[in-house]
């Protein structure tokens, strides 16, 4: 019992991690279709991932 109960979530996160994965090129490609690829795109990477920094420098201390 306790096999399949680990067997089980290791499918759910397995699962999710996949998910994840997969809707995070769906986003990249909306955005590279949305803003191309130049210096506007770099401008927007630039920003969205300033604040996910800061989030785990300051947040997410182990």
């Amino acid at each position: 019992m306790a096999k399949s109960r680990l067997f089980r979530s290791t499918m759910v996160v397995s699962s999710m991690t996949m998910l994840s994965r997969i809707l995070g090129l769906v986003r990249d490609v909306v955005l590279l279709g949305v803003f191309g690829a130049g210096g506007l795109m770099d401008a927007f990477l630039v920003a969205f991932k300033i604040p996910n920094f800061l989030r785990r420098l300051f947040a997410e201390v182990l």
